[in-house]
């Protein structure tokens, strides 16, 4: 029982080293380096709505 426990624990770790993984190459390829979407908070929100709201925690 303890060998099949300590087993899923490696694979839930395994996932999600993985997932996190691909998460990043999605958004810093797809989304920065194809797309070019470095501020898309910027383009829709003024720059001192976007101070106040990282002040505040959104």
């Amino acid at each position: 029982m303890d060998k099949q426990q300590n087993q899923l624990g490696s694979l839930i770790a395994t996932g999600v080293s993985i997932g996190m993984g691909a998460a990043g190459f999605f958004d810093g390829i797809v989304f920065h380096q194809i797309l070019q979407w470095h501020h898309m908070l910027t383009n829709v929100l003024p720059t001192d709505r976007i101070a106040l709201d990282c002040l505040k925690g959104f």
